[in-house]
């Protein structure tokens, strides 16, 4: 893959994931009928967990990140324009995981067990959320590594 195209891969996988999530989840819904779980809640409370601790764990990567501003790595990163779209890459994972805690904490105060059109519209927003959040979270990791690595 050309730079270029590589560039804007990284930049837009995580939403494309997302959106085809969505799409498999109506498709899926509308095709085969399928139905929510009725115990959602363990989901949705685990989510809004695991979505803390991520936002957590980012926000210390960043800072980390910024302490180490005069390192010769920093540096370098900087001088090639990709410790600002890292930046950027946090920034969106942190933001995207915020959304998928907020989603899922509202998620907890809905009735899932009998499941109406506003009902299967939260959690196709959800899944969006959580792919989305993934995808992003894991483009933080491979920006990361990949730097560590060089």
């Amino acid at each position: 893959m050309n730079r270029r195209i590589r560039s804007q891969w990284e930049r837009w996988y995580p939403l494309l994931f997302g959106v085809v999530a969505l799409v498999f989840y109506v498709s899926l819904e509308r095709n085969f009928s399928y139905s929510l779980p009725e115990s959602l809640d363990n989901v949705f409370s685990t989510s809004t967990t695991l979505s803390g601790i991520v936002i957590g764990f980012l926000i210390t990567a960043k800072s980390i990140l910024f302490s180490i501003d005069d390192k010769y790595i920093i540096k370098k990163l900087k001088e090639t324009n990709t410790y600002n779209k890292l930046i950027n890459y946090f920034m969106s994972a942190i933001q995207y995981a915020f959304i998928l805690a907020f989603i899922s904490l509202l998620g907890l105060f809905l009735d899932f067990k009998s499941p109406s059109l506003f009902h299967k519209i939260t959690f196709a927003i959800w899944i969006f959320s959580l792919v989305t959040a993934s995808s992003s979270c894991y483009r933080v990791i491979d920006v990361f590594s990949g730097i560590l690595k060089s």
